[in-house]
Order: C-alpha cells, then structure tokens, then sequence
C-alpha cells in the first residue's frame, strides 16, 4: 500500500502547479486549466491532512466557491506552519 507522499514533495507539487495554474499554456486551454486546479487541490488536500487543517474541496461543485476555500485553505496551511507556495 502506498503512504503519503513526503512534505517536501507535497510543498514542491504545490509550487510546480500553482506556477502551471497561474500562467503559461494553462491559460490556453479550459480542460487543461481544469485538470491543474484539480490536482492543486489535491495537493492542498495532502497538506492539509499534514497539518490537520480541515478543509472541504472535495465536496464543493462551484466554481466560486471551490475558489473561496482554496483561498481559505492555503491561509490556514501557512498558519500552520507551510512555507510559502508562491514566489520561491
């Protein structure tokens, strides 16, 4: 059985595609911007369970407000103690 990945390799997922989210041929295609919010969220969803921070991604279908908790989320994840996504 596979275990969690290790916390650097979550903090280092979550960079790689939050840069990938942000700019770059993510903005060119709805279907590929779907696919690296979703495993974004994923990711978000390992830290969290890393750092115990609850969070409901999995179960919110909107748009807005799967973007509110992501916002939501990644705050709580640096108040717990996660580097920085951004900007490294």
């Amino acid at each position: 059985m596979w275990g969690l990945p290790t916390f650097d390799q979550t903090l280092a997922e979550l960079r790689r595609l939050d840069r990938q989210r942000l700019g770059g041929i993510t903005r060119e295609s709805e279907e590929w911007t779907r696919s690296v919010i979703g495993s974004y969220d994923r990711w978000l969803q390992v830290a969290c369970t890393y750092l115990s921070v609850s969070q409901h991604l999995a179960c919110l279908t909107d748009t807005m407000d799967r973007e509110i908790e992501r916002l939501r989320v990644e705050a709580e994840l640096i108040a717990a103690g996660l580097p920085p996504i951004r900007g490294t």
